[in-house]
């Protein structure tokens, strides 16, 4: 009886060993990103101008080169990255007042390492005009940096 006791305590105990072993090589995939968020001045109005959010450090410029910003139309999108060494650019977009889903767009290098560029489609929205937020992710490395950029659109 007590040899069974002792040979279920040793299982226990490798199978913990491993548990533990398991999150400790494995566990940085499960646990969310290193984010910082970085700050936009809330007067800069993305569907009229380039605008930049930034730190003491760093910064991501979004601009939408495509004007009049419109539903329903192709728009020629460009982040300029300032102090972060991206893998890859994002941009997820979606509606601050009405959930209108979630759409990620993968972001393409240009030839300048720090520039980067897309292409997005505004849904249509029945309200007529429609509040929009633009965060741009740019990962690197084991963390991510992020900007949100919000503007309107008819």
């Amino acid at each position: 009886m007590q040899t069974t006791n002792r040979y279920h305590l040793l299982i226990a105990l490798a199978v913990t060993c491993c548990g533990l072993l398991l999150v400790l090589l494995l566990g940085r995939h499960w646990l969310p990103a290193n984010n910082t968020p970085l700050s936009v001045s809330p007067d800069c109005d993305i569907s009229q101008q380039a605008c930049t959010a930034r730190d003491s450090q760093q910064a991501i410029a979004l601009e939408i080169l495509t004007r009049p910003v419109t539903s329903m139309v192709p728009l020629d999108i460009m982040v300029n990255l300032e102090n972060i060494p991206a893998q890859n650019v994002t941009l997820n977009l979606q509606g601050v007042d009405m959930y209108m889903g979630i759409h990620q767009v993968a972001l393409s290098p240009t030839t300048n390492p720090a520039q980067w560029q897309g292409e997005l489609t505004l849904a249509i929205c029945t309200t007529g005009e429609m509040r929009w937020q633009a965060t741009v992710i740019a990962h690197h490395a084991d963390k991510q940096t992020l900007a949100n950029f919000e503007f309107s659109a008819r």
